[in-house]
């Protein structure tokens, strides 16, 4: 008897909300967060790793949720002076 060849299926994508604002979610998925910040998954995984990213609560072992008002916060922490220094 023949053994079926196994077929990998991929999981169905989750649409992105396009032009995320923040008050829109209270829970923000890794995905969404993406999108918000520009950035790619992998460098929210490296600021996971190196604990410089923002707060984030694991549900599980693969979902991960960033909650609105402690991204706020880490938002407001990173923001840069962008003023000219005086001479």
């Amino acid at each position: 008897m023949a053994q079926k060849a196994y077929v990998h299926r991929k999981r169905p994508r989750l649409p992105v909300r396009r032009g995320l604002e923040l008050e829109e979610a209270q829970y923000l998925t890794t995905r969404e967060l993406t999108a918000l910040l520009h950035v790619t998954d992998w460098a929210l995984v490296r600021w996971r790793r190196e604990g410089d990213g923002p707060p984030y609560l694991r549900i599980g072992r693969r979902s991960i949720r960033y909650f609105r008002p402690e991204l706020e916060q880490w938002l407001a922490m990173r923001k840069e002076n962008r003023a000219c220094p005086q001479l």
